[in-house]
């Protein structure tokens, strides 16, 4: 009976500690380590390229939407990794030739890495990022190593997309520019422009209503007098997801001293939002979790949810730090490994809380 005992003591120590485990580097569903599937694309002069041409080099791999354009920071990328055995390969894809063709001349001179387009990206499950790599939403990139195996990826651009692609840049045995600049919110080579209605520091934060998953209604005025971060996030947004251990780690620690951490899901289903909490959300009891009620199911309504009409949100994940006051302390975009923004926001706020005891921001 005592080795039962001592057995289950000893599964439930495993069980803990894979369970804080940060999230496995990926691009779209693959894991890093895993082969990455050859890629098909035409040129800008309508030759096709191949993944596989460029066997021997690391690739910076970036699948992007016609209506948002290449990111920019893959410029300074290329730039900096030049010489480097490098390739920056950016594959447009929901787009028609013509509307390829037509950002292309529009563009010319300001992208000098190469570009090409997917003839079956115009529909959505059938294009190369959804089909070979599970990437189920634009801009996606990732760094394939000389071997032509996944070192990592990340969804979207934020403050800390170039900091983290170099990184998978270094794992890849590639020496990137050192010591690297700081990139300031909403970061070098955010792709998504900034929403006309965007909240800036200073501003009153605007009081919505969300539901939880027990169908109770969520206010962020329930709040008040609280420091709140306020992170609006899909359970499609990959790196929302991989915020969340972070997340729960700083409001473990930070509870005791008013902080509440308010996971406001937007731009999503309800029927998503409700699978998703039943099956995660036990592993962040600090966080509260509520969605807006016009969602996907309510199509035609973008601008109507709190995340846009109220915030001005225009890219996932974004966090809103709030002070006691009620007003907008400060604005992060994006999330990548080793993000320790949220840490330093919250003690210019007068919280006390240390990165390194935590394991954060080493």
């Amino acid at each position: 009976m005592k080795r039962l005992s001592w057995l289950v003591a000893l599964a439930a120590v495993v069980l803990a500690s894979r369970a804080a485990e940060p999230p496995a580097a990926k691009f779209g569903t693959l894991v890093a380590g895993n082969l990455a599937p050859d890629v098909t694309a035409l040129g800008v002069d309508g030759k096709v390229v191949k993944l596989s041409d460029f066997k021997g080099k690391t690739v910076v791999l970036n699948f992007w939407a016609n209506n948002r354009g290449p990111a920019e920071a893959l410029e300074l990328l290329a730039s900096e990794t030049t010489g480097s055995g490098v390739v920056v390969w950016g594959i447009c894809s929901g787009a028609t030739r013509a509307e390829f063709d037509a950002w292309v001349k529009k563009s010319k001179g300001n992208i000098t890495y190469l570009l090409a387009w997917d003839a079956a990206g115009k529909t959505a499950d059938g294009s190369s990022a959804a089909a070979k790599f599970g990437v189920g939403s634009l801009p996606a990139t990732g760094v394939i190593g000389r071997d032509g195996k996944i070192v990592g990826g990340i969804t979207g651009f934020g403050a800390q997309s170039g900091s983290t692609l170099r990184g998978y840049l270094r794992a890849a045995g590639v020496a990137t520019a050192a010591p690297e600049k700081p990139e300031t919110a909403p970061g070098v080579g955010t792709v998504i422009p900034a929403h006309p209605n965007e909240l800036k520091p200073g501003a009153v934060a605007p009081d919505f209503t969300a539901i939880d998953a027990t169908g109770r209604a969520v206010k962020l005025s329930d709040f008040a007098g609280k420091i709140v971060v306020l992170d609006f996030w899909a359970t499609w947004c990959a790196p929302c997801l991989a915020s969340f251990p972070h997340a729960q780690q700083i409001a473990a620690a930070t509870k005791a001293q008013g902080v509440l951490m308010f996971a406001a899901c937007t731009s999503d289903t309800r029927a998503a939002f409700q699978t998703w909490t039943t099956n995660n959300a036990a592993k962040y009891p600090d966080l509260v979790f509520a969605n807006d009620p016009i969602g996907r199911d309510t199509p035609g309504n973008y601008e109507e949810r709190a995340s846009v009409k109220l915030y001005g949100v225009s890219g996932l994940p974004t966090v809103f730090v709030i002070g006691r006051d009620g007003k907008i302390a400060e604005v992060l975009s994006g999330y990548g490994e080793g993000d320790t923004r949220l840490e330093e926001a919250l003690q210019r706020l007068g919280v006390a809380l240390d990165p390194a005891s935590m394991g954060l921001g080493k």
